[in-house]
Formats: structure tokens, sequence, C-alpha cells
């Protein structure tokens, strides 16, 4: 890959990180602590390594191929989007149960500068999706979506 694209990698692989950190400690401040929520997040760091080796395979192949286009590729890509926009946490409070010693401030201003960081990150991948050639940037946009979402499904 040529240096730009490498850069373009390790940009992609801190965002994530980014986002799956705040991600998983918004959803520890919510559900108001707990061991499973630290322990899922260092399991989602292997995971988020796995999809780094999978979009580096896509993006070698789409760059020794030409074949960049397709378009249903590109709409899967935007809908992920969309779907990543709409799962984006509210900077307002959440309904808090605490077990910790921590005070509801300090978790709000936690989880607000969670929701800071997460946003930024996001929109940062958003672009970089705009740019990738579009079956790598599906498969960037899927995992946007699942970071996004990450400790949130229950």
């Amino acid at each position: 890959m040529s240096e730009a694209r490498r850069k373009q990698v390790d940009e992609v692989r801190d965002k994530l990180s980014e986002i799956g950190n705040a991600s998983w400690s918004n959803a520890y401040i919510i559900a108001g602590g707990g061991t499973l929520y630290g322990l899922a997040s260092v399991g989602a760091y292997a995971e988020r390594e796995d999809f780094m080796s999978r979009l580096i395979a896509a993006l070698i192949k789409s760059e020794a191929s030409h074949q960049n286009r397709s378009p249903a590729a590109r709409r899967r890509a935007n809908l992920a989007i969309d779907r990543a926009r709409r799962a984006l946490p509210d900077p307002g409070a959440p309904a808090l149960d605490s077990w910790s010693d921590e005070s509801r401030a300090e978790q709000f201003n936690r989880y607000r500068s969670n929701v800071k960081e997460l946003r930024g990150a996001f929109e940062r991948l958003r672009t970089i999706v705009g740019v990738l050639p579009d079956r790598p940037s599906e498969l960037l946009a899927r995992q946007i979506e699942r970071e996004v979402s990450a400790g949130l499904e229950e």
C-alpha cells in the first residue's frame, strides 16, 4: 500500500479504538459499573484487529485490481453510516445507576466527554468512508456501526 494509504489505515485503527473505548465506557457508566464492560472492551480490541486485517486485505485487493466501483457496496456503506449516526449517543444526561463511589456529576462529565470523543471520531471516519474504494468503504462503515453500538445491544 502507498504511504498515504498506510497512514489512513493507522488513523482508521485509532478512530475505531476511540469509538469503541468511548462506547464501552458509556455502557459501563449507564449500567452503574460491572466487570463485564472492562472485559468486553478488551475483547473488542482483538475483534477490531481482526477487522483491520480484513480491511487491509480489501484495500490491497482494490488497489491491485483497479476495479473500485461497486454501487451496491457503496449503498450498503451509506446505509451503515446512517444507522451508526442514528445510534450515536445523545450528549444529554442518561439515567444512571451508580454502584461506585463516583458522584453523578463525575459520571455525567465522563459520559459527556466520551460522547464528544465518539462523535469526533465518527465524523472523521465518515469522511474516510467517503474516499475509500467501495468494498473497503462498506467494510469500514459496518465496523463503525458495530463500534458505535458496543455495549448497548441489550
